[in-house]
């Protein structure tokens, strides 16, 4: 029976505050034999966010978007993106609010140009997100997230008025990422199993809240060590930190070759 490998990217694959996959996981993951195991990206972040790491990797199969976007074997098997009317609807509940947002395509982060919004450019740019334009010309593309960032209060009164339908992480108080309501890892990877000629071994690997569909819906769920202690919860067992060998750990116990 395969293995099927899914991977969170941050706080999974990448350590906090580093800005690539190690060379150690990267070789640990390339080591795998094909004829047993596939290996996923399964991240939260866009394609365009996640395209260094996918390609790093060298596998054709990932999960983008919080399983908005499902690639298998160079294909895309699955898309899901905004209604242009619930892109409107959340556009307006956050200008109400003068709460900061962006938005995200498959090729970049937008910035709208509003006056309440002029240092958030700058604020994704310390986070760390490239390819971040301010234009609100491309809000009739495909748009897969929607992001609030802003004061801790307007990001809260910001989510509290977005109508249930819409699901929301937040990453911290100053910021959530909104997502169609259906839209998860675990859906996404259900739209992998559905094409597998067989039954599959599903192990997952993460680390953070929106990694918990992907862990109850996993035959084998692993949780990294610098995991937040509600999220070890739903884990299978812990491994150890993602910085000290926590994948290569799990491999071992779960006899991954």
């Amino acid at each position: 029976m395969k293995n099927l490998l899914f991977f969170d990217i941050d706080g999974t694959l990448i350590p906090h505050g580093v800005k690539e996959i190690p060379k150690e996981t990267v070789d640990l993951i390339k080591s795998l034999d094909t004829n047993k195991n596939e290996v996923f990206i399964c991240t939260g972040r866009c394609y365009h966010q996640a395209k260094k790491e996918i390609e790093t990797l060298g596998f054709n199969n990932h999960i983008t978007s919080n399983g908005q976007e499902v690639y298998y074997q160079g294909k895309e098997i699955y898309k899901s993106c905004f209604k242009k009317e619930e892109v409107r609807e959340l556009v307006s509940i956050m200008d109400n609010f003068e709460c900061g947002w962006a938005y995200e395509t498959r090729t970049n982060i937008f910035v709208p140009d509003r006056n309440f919004s002029i240092n958030l450019q700058d604020a994704l740019l310390d986070y760390g997100f490239q390819d971040v334009i301010i234009s609100d010309k491309h809000l009739e593309e495909d748009i897969f997230q929607i992001w609030c960032f802003d004061l801790p209060e307007k990001v809260e009164i910001t989510l509290q008025n977005i109508p249930k339908k819409y699901k929301s992480y937040k990453w911290n108080e100053l910021s959530a990422e909104i997502l169609p309501g259906k839209e998860s890892k675990g859906n996404g990877i259900n739209k992998v199993k559905e094409l597998m000629p067989g039954r599959c071994n599903v192990i997952s690997f993460g680390d953070g809240v929106n990694d918990i569909e992907m862990f109850e819906i996993s035959d084998v769920a692993v949780v990294m060590g610098n995991a937040e202690s509600e999220i070890k919860k739903y884990a299978d067992f812990v491994t150890g930190d993602c910085d000290k060998g926590g994948i290569k750990e799990a491999f071992e116990r779960l006899g991954i070759e």
